[in-house]
């Protein structure tokens, strides 16, 4: 009797919540305003919950909590790695969560709530094994891929994968360089222990040259600075070579499961163009109306676009979050008015000053839009500020705003959840 007593208190020293049925979980999670932070809470509690929600979220109610955000999502470590900052621009809401999984990891590719991660070494940029690994930023499920051996030093430069939302990737493609230049592709399909690989022709395609790679329908393309594009199959057998006669491409970007690119050329004018495929030709063709389009830009992986028609307000709380934005010179309109200079750029006007030759910002705010104001000012300024208000509404005129991570913050990445 004594024994039992003693393990019944032994037991009472601990929680049963971990044990909770699904169904009663499924009661609780009904009851909770949809919030990401309550939503890594309980996929943080345990094994049993983070089952339960997961269970949840993809067979009593799919689109419960899993964003499915057409714009993406700023991602900036903090706490030393180990925790992260998420900004969403849809909402205007900024979370901070831990998240230790990325700790010491650079993120190659984004899609679907998935994250395809690189696991780095302290004080090491090249490496012969490389360890990666698959991590859902919402169900926090993990797929650890087989560690890649190489022969000689190695580093990754470009990774893709295929995914349906919510369900495990079945195929993750990277593409590595040596100290010569040689990119090497591999890949790994879900359920095997190795990664198949296929080497380029150095003469066609090399480090120097290769811009991008894009998965989609069991298709892998891989395009260079000139728009060429290579194309495989998921098994890294050569399928097509299209040519393109495309000068230089700066970027590649995705929009929904469309693929564009962008170059600034030398005036600073961008020129935006989408990847066209058919069953005969596939080639790059430059899109007229860009008047609406933000790209979202990353240095290290592809970055995003956006189409929105009415983007003021998302580029303004863009701004104050302190993303960097940014626009060519075709935007910045310039409006001379009483023999003064005056330039336009984004909601800021700026005053040339002749004796300095400098550009000064003027020192009041909202000039574009502030009725209260105009009514205080005098009637000269007032004609400027409707000349200037002119100007920002003739829409014919923009160009796409590129919009990087902050300025303070070098470990900031946009990725993409919908």
């Amino acid at each position: 009797m004594a024994f039992k007593r003693k393990l019944w208190m032994v037991e009472e020293e601990y929680s049963f919540w971990h044990l909770l049925p699904h169904d009663v979980l499924w009661m609780i999670i009904e009851r909770l305003d949809p919030d990401l932070i309550e939503c890594d809470y309980i996929s943080a509690v345990c094994g049993n919950w983070r089952s339960g929600f997961k269970s949840y979220c993809t067979i009593i109610k799919p689109s419960f909590r899993l964003p499915k955000d057409t714009i993406p999502w700023l991602m900036t470590t903090r706490n030393n790695g180990t925790g992260i900052e998420l900004y969403r621009p849809s909402t205007n809401k900024t979370y901070n969560i831990d998240f230790p999984e990325i700790y010491g990891t650079h993120c190659l590719y984004s899609k679907d709530g998935w994250l395809l991660l690189h696991k780095l070494e302290p004080r090491q940029c090249q490496y012969k094994n490389m360890k990666l690994c698959l991590i859902n930023l919402f169900t926090r499920d993990k797929v650890e891929l087989p560690e890649l051996k190489t022969k000689n030093q190695n580093f990754i430069t470009k990774g893709t994968f295929s995914s349906t939302y919510s369900n495990c990737p079945n195929c993750a493609i990277i593409l590595t360089a040596d100290v010569d230049m040689k990119v090497t592709l591999y890949a790994w399909k879900k359920g095997s222990d190795l990664w198949k690989r296929s080497k380029f022709d150095y003469d066609l395609m090399n480090a120097y040259n290769m811009l991008n790679i894009w998965l989609c329908d069991d298709q892998l393309y891989c395009f260079t600075t000139k728009g060429h594009c290579y194309a495989y199959d998921t098994d890294l057998n050569s399928t097509q070579t299209y040519p393109s006669n495309i000068d230089k491409l700066d970027n590649m970007t995705l929009c929904g499961n469309e693929l564009f690119a962008f170059s600034v050329m030398d005036t600073a004018e961008v020129n935006v163009f989408k990847f066209f495929s058919c069953i005969s030709r596939k080639d790059w063709f430059r899109i007229s109306d860009v008047s609406n389009i933000i790209f979202f830009k990353n240095d290290d992986c592809i970055s995003f676009m956006v189409m929105e028609e009415c983007r003021s307000l998302l580029l303004k709380n863009l701004k104050k979050h302190g993303c960097q934005i940014k626009s060519s010179k075709k935007f910045n309109q310039k409006v001379v008015f009483e023999k003064e200079t005056y330039l336009v750029c984004l909601d800021d006007v700026y005053h040339y000053n002749r004796s300095t030759r400098k550009l000064v910002k003027l020192k009041f705010n909202n000039l574009l839009s502030s009725s209260e104001r105009e009514q205080q000012m005098n009637a000269k300024t007032e004609l400027l500020v409707k000349k200037l208000r002119m100007l920002a509404c003739d829409r014919t005129k923009e160009v796409p705003f590129i919009v990087c991570g902050t300025k303070t913050d070098s470990s900031s990445t946009w990725i993409y959840v919908g």
